[in-house]
């Protein structure tokens, strides 16, 4: 798995290791590699007994990862401390993670509800940049059609010029 993610494997998207163990050298080694992958959209660790080093370094490859949407640490040894470190870098170094899970952790509610807050408010914006790239593709597309109808009317007009001149 740990070559796969390091080779930048199109076809890994996902990666689920939940209720396994793992030691932390193999898991910071894999989770290392990520800072550089450009494929995988979610990762999910849960209930492996991950603590604040292991989540601390998820945190710090967000700063370099911009293909990850969703991280799943639920049922974990985190704690606050390491959450506080995934609002940093989320505020200041990421913009693409849209979930993450730290349900049935060490962290205080207050912190799990800024991170939500900050998450949904970027889920949102998100959405309506996709409603609005949307809405420019069928404006432009109305255009190109209407553009296309204008021409077609434009040739079929002087077609019929050139039947009346014949005549």
């Amino acid at each position: 798995l740990i070559e796969r993610v390091i080779k930048n494997d199109a076809s890994l998207q996902e990666i689920v290791l939940d209720d396994q163990n793992f030691s932390d050298d193999t898991l910071l080694d894999m989770i290392g590699a990520l800072a550089e992958n450009s494929h995988v959209k979610y990762l999910s660790l849960r209930n492996m007994k991950i603590g604040n080093n292991v989540a601390e370094e998820i945190a710090n490859v967000l700063r370099d990862n911009s293909s990850l949407i969703e991280i799943n640490l639920e049922g974990n040894q985190v704690t606050s401390n390491a959450a506080k470190k995934f609002v940093e870098i989320l505020r200041d170094h990421n913009d693409t993670l849209q979930y993450l899970e730290l349900a049935d952790n060490q962290v205080r509610s207050g912190l799990i509800s800024q991170l939500n807050k900050m998450l949904e408010d970027r889920r949102s914006k998100y959405t309506e940049e996709i409603e609005q790239s949307e809405s420019d593709d069928e404006s432009a597309s109305r255009q190109s059609s209407a553009s296309g109808d204008e021409s077609s009317r434009q040739s079929s007009e002087s077609g019929d010029e050139s039947m009346s001149r014949q005549s």
